[in-house]
């Protein structure tokens, strides 16, 4: 019953989060929007997992199994692969995390009997969880707020399958009973809120930040990329623009009046050039080297 209405919830969560707050940024390129489409397929494969639980409880045969823990642990790998630092090496360490722990557990609940696999299971969701935990902390591109949920969520169900893991070690057979502490409404309802909690921490990342209120002021302030071409030269255009995208995006966040200017904004938001670096600074994590780009002058606006 609980793993119903687990389900349940998971699926809710996801769809409302698929409508509400990946899609409509789902296309931008920033890192915000990169880790968004990583964390709707994590969502997928989180709910592909405890469909695939169900069936196995009610009598499917070893393939659901192999499908449920499969999924389970690279929902939580590439949950790793979403909030990797940016890199210049060909192949990506996180990525290989992923293939190699997906393999591990798809090879370990097709060979191993039950209480073998579900110990390689709980490690391999330890170790995954874990490094994402280290990796949000560390991350400054994301919003923070997100960040800081998504590493106190992984740290927490890494703590929880560690200490499975350990518990299953003393337990006869390598399979806690229904009722007992580890049993199996307990991992189901600690998988379920986690999941839940990583849906806030992307409700975070994707949904708007509180508008500032704009003043009825008769000027605006064009608030934009100063030299172009030198910025493209020294980030890369891809870069420059992903910037520009960002900064529209946190501009129309706080003033929902802002008008797009050349490789900016215009806005009448009070001291606009200051309220918009912070906000680059702390919600986007715009290194100082970034913030020097922008530029911001004031004018009449085109009805005073």
């Amino acid at each position: 019953m609980m793993l119903t209405f687990g389900l349940i919830a998971m699926c809710v969560g996801l769809a409302a989060g698929l409508f509400g707050v990946i899609l409509p940024r789902i296309g931008e390129p920033t890192r915000t929007a990169a880790f968004l489409r990583m964390a709707a397929l994590t969502g997928v494969l989180s709910v592909g997992a405890g469909a695939m639980y169900v069936v196995r409880i009610n009598g499917g045969g070893p393939a659901s199994l192999i499908v449920s823990d499969t999924s389970a642990v690279l929902a939580c790998a590439l949950l790793c692969v979403a909030v990797r630092p940016p890199t210049a090496r060909r192949v990506d360490p996180t990525v290989i995390l992923a293939i190699v722990a997906g393999s591990t557990t798809a090879i370990s609940s097709a060979v191993l009997p039950a209480a073998a696999s579900m110990m390689v299971r709980a490690g391999l969701l330890a170790a995954t969880c874990a490094t994402c935990a280290v990796l949000a902390a560390r991350d400054r591109t994301i919003p923070r707020r997100s960040m800081r949920v998504l590493s106190v969520t992984m740290s927490g169900y890494a703590l929880f399958c560690l200490v499975y893991l350990i518990a299953l070690t003393g337990v006869a057979g390598g399979v806690a009973a229904e009722g007992e502490p580890f049993g199996p409404s307990v991992a189901v309802g600690v998988s379920v809120v986690a999941m839940l909690s990583v849906g806030v921490s992307v409700a975070l990342a994707g949904a708007p930040a509180i508008r500032i209120r704009s003043t009825p002021s008769p000027r605006r302030t064009r608030v934009a990329i100063g030299d172009w071409d030198l910025a493209a030269a020294a980030y890369g255009t891809d870069r420059v623009r992903a910037l520009l995208v960002e900064l529209r995006r946190a501009a129309r966040d706080l003033d929902p009046h802002v008008v797009e200017a050349t490789h900016g904004v215009e806005t009448s938001l009070p001291r606009a050039g200051a309220t918009l670096r912070a906000r680059m600074r702390d919600a986007h994590g715009w290194t100082p080297e970034e913030l020097q780009l922008l530029t911001d002058v004031r004018h009449p606006r085109a009805d005073a």
